[in-house]
This record gives C-alpha cells, sequence and structure tokens, in this order.
C-alpha cells in the first residue's frame, strides 16, 4: 500500500510539473505575439497561427509523460517556427538527429523550454540566434544537447535557473532518478551548452522514481 501511494504522489507531482510548463511556455508565447502586434501585424498574425497549431498538438499529448523523440521533435519544429516568423533571418535552427534516437520515449515538452532558453539568451553581438538541436546514442544513454553560438553565461548566472529550466531540472529528478543529468555550461568556443543525458532503451517508458 505504501509503495502504491508513493507512486501515485510522485505521478501527482511530475504531472503538476508538467502543468506548470505549459502556461510558462504559453505566457512567453504570448508575450512575444503582443510585441509583434505593434512591429509587424503580419507576423504577428502568422505567430497566432502556429501557436494555435502547437497547441492542439499539445492538447493531444496532454495526458502523456513520455512521447517518441520523433514526436517531441515534430512539436519542437511548431514551436521554432513560430519563433522563425518572429525573429525572421536573425534566427537559425538546426537539427542534428540520429535515426536511432527518433523511437526512444522522452518526457514531453523537455526541449522546448532548452531551445526557447538558447534563442533568449544566444544572441550574437548583431542579434542573431544560431541555435542547433542535437541527439545521439553513447554508452546506453540517449544524449540531448542544445546550443547556441552566444555570448555564453556569465559566471554569477550559472547556478540561477527561470521557471522553465528548475521545472526540467525537476521532472527528470522525477521520472530517472540517479540515472539522468542535466546542465548547463559554456562551450569552449564560444556560446553555451545545455544537456540532458537519459537511459536510451528504445520505446521503453521509464518507472517512475518514487520521491
Amino acid at each position: 500500500r505504501q509503495a502504491k501511494l508513493e507512486t501515485s504522489l510522485a505521478e501527482t507531482q511530475l504531472r503538476n510539473l508538467q502543468l506548470q510548463l505549459q502556461p510558462h511556455f504559453l505566457f512567453n508565447a504570448l508575450n512575444a505575439i503582443s510585441t509583434a502586434i505593434y512591429e509587424d501585424p503580419r507576423v504577428a498574425d502568422e505567430m497566432v497561427g502556429r501557436l494555435g497549431e502547437l497547441l492542439r498538438q499539445l492538447l493531444k499529448e496532454d495526458r502523456s509523460q513520455f512521447i517518441s523523440l520523433e514526436r517531441e521533435l515534430e512539436t519542437l519544429q511548431l514551436y521554432t517556427r513560430m519563433m522563425e516568423a518572429r525573429l525572421e533571418n536573425r534566427l537559425r535552427i538546426a537539427f542534428d538527429i540520429d535515426e536511432r534516437a527518433k523511437p526512444v520515449l522522452v518526457p514531453q515538452l523537455i526541449l522546448q523550454p532548452l531551445v526557447e532558453n538558447a534563442i533568449r539568451h544566444g544572441m550574437d553581438s548583431c542579434f542573431q540566434a544560431n541555435v542547433v538541436v542535437r541527439a545521439q546514442f553513447e554508452n546506453a544513454s540517449l544524449i540531448l544537447t542544445v546550443r547556441d553560438h552566444g555570448p555564453g553565461i556569465p559566471p554569477a548566472s550559472l547556478m540561477r535557473n527561470g521557471i522553465g529550466l528548475q521545472n526540467t531540472m525537476d521532472r527528470l529528478r522525477g521520472l530517472y532518478g540517479e540515472e539522468q543529468s542535466f546542465a548547463i555550461r559554456n562551450a569552449e568556443d564560444g556560446g553555451a551548452v545545455a544537456e540532458v543525458r537519459i537511459p536510451g532503451a528504445p520505446a521503453a517508458q521509464p518507472e517512475l522514481v518514487s520521491r
């Protein structure tokens, strides 16, 4: 009975974290659209349409903690297309995805906060953002990285996380326990890298970790 209660509590905590992330993302998206309305109504209208597509996709997967990486990337690309409409030629996003990684189950919306953070803080001196999303296997782990080529992270900010990043850390800890890692660091050749490591068994849904 105690094990069932602990599992139920873990599920509730994870569900709450998932529910927190969606309004946080939606608030930031609407804020970007609000800014675009005054600068270019056509762009704002296009962003609203793409946001609608993204919300429909999220509603389809609303109760799922895990989806395939392929589906996660489809959702992410709906978000990046919305931001490309906002930033136009100032935003470049590239994907480098190991085909073996696509069927692996990952936490829903695990990449969006990382990409949002890279776009927001990864602008270079010309106010352009160049972001690369990678997925690869290494020693039975799935490694997801989001790299920007901006100014990097000031030392005083390395230990501070916003809502989206803290939520990501808490979800990973709740889902995988010590079998995961999440880190943000400055890249040796400039910019910043966010890296997630999780067990990489294809199509195997992890058991929830009781806290």
